[in-house]
């Protein structure tokens, strides 16, 4: 997956409508952005965004003068802020994104200017800090380029 494909359907998701956003386990964000289908082939699997991303690194979600929640923030039944705070963006749409090599972190800004920014890493168990799935078949992933040493 080359630079320039990553980039192009992180542009494409500008405008877009967030529908859904879940915190399936632990830090992990997932994110449904643009009308809900399912892949071809995949017609009785859950309903998912025209572009699902998922994100696995460390994140915050902010305002122009405070931080909402962050990826370390308890979650589940017993601590609901963190679902709460990330369903603030259902219903906004992309205005922004940012993200170039070799690092991949990523900036989404939201309608009513709110940010998620996403630092991206790796570890031994997982190349991605992020990745985007789309209903069309489409697959990217933000991969920090790191220097072995």
């Amino acid at each position: 997956m080359d630079a320039f494909s990553v980039t192009r359907v992180l542009h494409e998701l500008i405008g877009q409508r967030c529908e859904n956003v879940e915190n399936p386990h632990g830090s992990v964000l997932s994110i449904d952005i643009g009308p809900m289908g399912t892949r071809v082939g995949e017609e009785n699997a859950k309903a998912h965004g025209w572009r699902h991303l998922t994100v696995l690194s460390p994140w915050r979600l902010e305002t122009l003068d405070k931080i909402l929640t962050v990826w370390n923030t308890p979650g589940g039944t017993e601590h609901p802020d963190l679902v709460v705070a990330v369903s603030r963006l259902i219903g906004l749409r992309v205005v922004n994104v940012e993200s170039s090599p070799p690092a991949w972190d990523l900036t989404i800004t939201w309608s009513s200017d709110i940010p998620l920014r996403v630092f991206a890493d790796s570890t031994p168990q997982r190349e991605d800090a992020w990745f985007i799935l789309g209903t069309d078949g489409e697959e990217v992933a933000g991969v920090p380029n790191k220097e072995r040493y």
